[in-house]
């Protein structure tokens, strides 16, 4: 999956902005899950629960990049 460079360079070149904290927070059970980290933090509540604390739709749109180019939606 991409690195979060990546996903950094796809959040800049779309939303005008870095949002890496949005990635650092999404893949944050990698510590623990490894590759299977996925399994949490990957999904549309997810997304809405960043919005919900931020109130920043570029916010959403990054966690929604995120999905996307992990192949997760």
């Amino acid at each position: 999956m991409p690195s979060h460079r990546v996903h950094r360079f796809f959040s800049k070149l779309l939303l005008g902005a870095d949002y890496g904290w949005v990635d650092r927070y999404m893949d944050r059970p990698y510590k623990y899950l490894g590759k299977r980290h996925r399994l949490l933090r990957h999904d549309i509540p997810t997304c809405v629960r960043i919005y919900l604390r931020t109130r920043d739709p570029k916010a959403f749109a990054a966690a929604v990049l995120h999905l996307l180019l992990d192949g997760v939606l």
